[in-house]
């Protein structure tokens, strides 16, 4: 009679480092091949580490066993006898022997054919992280007092109130918040520095919808089926450090969905957070900011230890203190014009236009030299000067590559009233006081998406006025796409297609938001938490 397995008990214990899960696993095998072959070399070698090796142990030849079916193929991919030798086999595969395909089968189909421990598949993803960054949704959260259940507390003692972040105390505590309801695997690391010398605390919640922390739980669970991803998720949060910001992080990888069981054990995480950094008669929830981007350096420059205010837009000039001047009296004693060529930083923008200009100089095939650069300044119109200088004063140092304040998606609702006198010539009365609703479809799915958060809400909706009233609100968005979408507007800025003196200021980043509502020329948010 075949032996009987372990008995496995319901515990509120969570996941352990030294936990595998198979190597045939589909998510494990699809990060494997996401690293480039130096990352995946790098990877391996710290596994091999002496500090990292207690979770990340290979499979060797004492090992092996001679009686054992699955290891008939062994002749084929022997095992290494030692781990220093495994160690200069990985070391080799540095000097140009073997392809990214064959080291990651070595890796699953030879020297760790046993499984890969919850360790070591965080180590794969934080590599992710750095060598893709921008293959994750950032939500940024702000930490705010509770003014509730908390009596004999001043308004005042709320402001700029944050808890201290310490590691094991946070992990302590929200461990025993959530290990009643799912287990989980939790993954410290820190970046010292991430951008501009600002550092980061980066942690890693493996998510696993079982009462077990036992490997049978985790050889239990299918990575994909039909109607999405498993209830096992990984969520990176992180803490920048001295700031009251939160980030919140979902891997959104291409060809990937959420399942319902997913987001359930996303939405108890993210309640979470805020109640293991409070303490009693002192809770904190998270509030919304409004930025949603897939870059960190934007989070860190907007919502950083530097402050929310960071300036952009045309205020940018001030942020650095190049102008060798006091701010306060730069309206009253402006400095000379050769004082600010000195002080004024070179336009990142303006130096990529010269340099690819500049490459168009050089000698041609046919030993002639292009003279297109001095054709173009000679032809550039006054108008077109006018329009860089508009640009120029408008956007200040930001709006350009490289400024760390890069955001692919900005979506607004304008929120200003239409004009009364246009309402008749374009509407009809019927249509105004009885609009037609009309349901949003998916377009991927076919069925209806979820609401936007530029949505009216009820009260909303209900105030605004009937036919004939000149407060007539129409449901007006615009969103813009892109790389850098306030580069991109500089960029039109500069050719004339957007008016730089007439456009708002929310239109060259300075409201440092990703979705808002326009209202009089000024972008507000929904809780006014910035």
């Amino acid at each position: 009679m075949a032996p009987r397995g372990g008995l496995s008990v319901p515990t509120n214990g969570v996941l352990g480092h030294s936990l595998r899960i198979p190597s045939t696993n589909t998510e494990l095998v699809r990060a494997l091949s996401r690293l480039r072959r130096e990352s995946l070399i790098s990877v391996v070698l710290q596994w091999l580490d002496k500090k990292h090796r207690n979770f990340c142990q290979p499979y060797l030849y004492a090992d092996h066993d001679p009686d054992d079916a699955e290891n008939e193929h062994l002749e084929y991919d022997p095992p290494a006898q030692s781990l220093e030798e495994l160690r200069e086999v990985y070391e080799g595969h540095k000097k140009g022997k073997g392809s990214r395909k064959e080291i990651a089968d070595r890796i699953l189909c030879g020297d760790w054919r046993h499984g890969i421990s919850l360790y070591q598949l965080a180590m794969v993803e934080e590599r992710l992280l750095l060598d893709h960054p921008t293959s994750h949704k950032w939500y940024g959260k702000r930490l705010v007092r509770k003014r509730e259940q908390e009596p004999g507390v001043e308004p005042g003692d709320y402001a700029d109130d944050f808890p201290r972040f310490q590691a094991a105390t946070f992990l302590q505590s929200l461990a025993n918040q959530l290990s009643p309801l799912m287990k989980a695997h939790y993954y410290f690391t820190r970046q010292k520095n991430m951008h501009k010398g600002m550092g980061l605390t980066l942690m890693r919640i493996f998510m696993h919808d079982s009462p077990y922390n036992t490997e049978q739980s985790l050889h239990d669970v299918q990575p994909q089926t039909s109607g999405g991803s498993s209830a096992a998720k990984a969520v990176w949060v992180a803490f920048p450090d001295g700031s009251p910001y939160v980030y919140l992080s979902i891997s959104t990888s291409p060809g990937q969905r959420v399942g319902y069981e997913a987001l359930s054990l996303q939405k108890l995480l993210y309640d979470a957070v805020p109640q293991a950094l409070s303490k009693p008669f002192k809770r904190y929830e998270l509030q919304d900011t409004k930025l949603h981007t897939r870059s960190l350096e934007a989070l860190l420059t907007l919502r950083g230890s530097r402050g929310s205010n960071a300036a952009p837009g045309g205020w940018s000039i001030f942020v650095d203190n190049k102008l060798n001047q006091n701010t306060l009296d730069f309206g009253i004693n402006p400095p000379s014009k050769d004082a600010i060529k000195k002080s004024k930083p070179p336009n990142p923008a303006h130096v990529h236009d010269r340099a690819g200009k500049e490459n168009n100089t050089r000698t041609t095939k046919r030993g002639r030299r292009n003279t297109a650069l001095a054709d173009e300044e000679a032809a550039e119109s006054p108008a077109s000067k006018r329009w860089k200088q508009v640009a120029e004063g408008r956007f200040g140092n930001s709006g350009v590559e490289g400024d760390g304040m890069a955001l692919e998606r900005v979506e607004v609702r304008i929120d200003d009233a239409f004009p009364a006198s246009v309402i008749p010539a374009v509407l009809d009365e019927e249509d105004i006081q009885n609009p037609r609703p009309t349901a949003r479809k998916s377009k991927a799915y076919g069925r209806p998406s979820r609401p936007s958060e530029l949505d009216r809400e009820a009260d909303e909706t209900a105030s605004t006025p009937g036919a004939g009233s000149a407060d007539w609100r129409p449901d007006v968005r615009a969103t813009f796409y892109g790389s850098h979408v306030f580069a991109g507007i500089r960029q039109l800025a500069e050719k004339g297609v957007v008016d730089g003196e007439r456009m708002p200021g929310w239109m060259t980043g300075e409201a440092g938001v990703s979705i808002g509502v326009v209202k009089d020329g000024k972008i507000r948010t929904r809780n006014n938490i910035v």
